[in-house]
Formats: C-alpha cells, structure tokens, sequence
C-alpha cells in the first residue's frame, strides 16, 4: 500500500515533467554537459518513462509477492511482469 500511495503523490502535477526538467538540468549542470532544448527534451521524456516502468514493475513485484501464497505460489517472472508491466502504457 506504501508504494502504491508514493505512485499515486509522485503522479501529482507538483512531480510534473517541469520538476523532471529541474532536476535533469541541476544533474547535467554538475556533470558539466550541455545539451540542446530537443535532446535535453527527448532525455526528460525517455528519464520519466523509465521511471515509469521501473515504480510500476516494483509494484508489479510487490503485488506479485503478495498474492503469492495460492495453488501456484512458485516463481512465475511472465505473470510478474504481466502483472504490472501493462498498467505502465496505461499511466499515460
């Protein structure tokens, strides 16, 4: 339940793609990197989709966990990722 409810604070307009923005240019500033407005754009895209998959595939590996306990409590990674993994191409 605890990180279903960060999922659903960090997918709050306050955790935005401007807040992504401000901290990709914080890091790439104290990396000393420039990049131009479409590649630091495209990067801000592929960095939050990524984050995406990853907060909804923990969720998908705790929901997992969770339920694990029926008939068929083996270790089962298809249903794991299908579990959770499709919620991610949901989220927007």
């Amino acid at each position: 339940m605890a990180w279903a409810g960060l999922i659903f604070c960090l997918s709050t307009p306050t955790f935005g793609p401007h807040w992504s923005g401000r901290l990709l240019a914080l890091g790439l500033r104290l990396a000393h990197w420039r990049l131009s407005w479409q590649t630091f754009g495209l990067l801000n895209v592929v960095l939050r989709k990524l984050a995406h998959v990853t907060e909804y595939g923990i969720l998908a590996l705790l929901l997992y966990a969770g339920a694990g306990s029926g008939e068929q409590s083996g270790w089962q990674p298809r249903r794991a990722v299908h579990s959770g993994g499709l919620r991610v191409f949901a989220q927007r």
